[in-house]
């Protein structure tokens, strides 16, 4: 099986898994920004029918480029891969950072206003941006699930301006 992957940058491994489209150069633009401070692997998925042909292949990609730890991070399906990948090598991840991972819920109301957050998002104020996205993400919580606030001291401190 031929793997394709990009390599871009200097600094700290990052394996990034893509999504359901297969293509690392899709999202070319963030890897490049996400490489102007680390090590930035991203592999094309070949037509693989089995999880172990999917764990081969990124496996002799780090051994090609001689990382034995690295930090995954996966985008909406490659999030699914890169769990799974974890699974498999747990020895071999610093950390995991998943995006857009979760189960498409196309049924909801608010879905077609998505785009429109997303260009506000880059006209208004960071700060405002980020306070909007804190209170959005705060309120999905059920009250029973952070009891301790856990979870809202973490989304504090992941938009936090300082």
């Amino acid at each position: 099986m031929h793997w394709r992957y990009l390599r871009l940058g200097e600094g700290p491994p990052v394996l990034w898994l893509t999504g359901g489209l297969r293509r690392a150069a899709l999202g070319y633009d963030f890897l490049e920004r996400l490489g102007a401070n680390h090590r930035v692997l991203a592999p094309d998925y070949p037509p693989v029918t089995h999880f172990a042909e999917f764990d081969d292949g990124v496996s002799a990609i780090l051994r090609a480029e001689g990382i034995e730890r690295c930090d995954l991070a996966g985008q909406s399906y490659g999030g699914l891969l890169a769990q799974a990948f974890l699974a498999a090598h747990p020895e071999q991840i610093r950390r995991l950072v998943l995006s857009s991972s979760g189960p498409a819920d196309y049924g909801r109301p608010w879905a077609p206003f998505l785009s429109l957050a997303a260009a506000a998002a880059r006209v208004l104020p960071k700060r405002l941006s980020a306070g909007l996205l804190l209170a959005g993400l705060s309120g999905l919580l059920p009250t029973t699930s952070d009891p301790d606030g856990q979870w809202s001291e973490l989304f504090a401190t992941l938009f936090s301006m300082n």
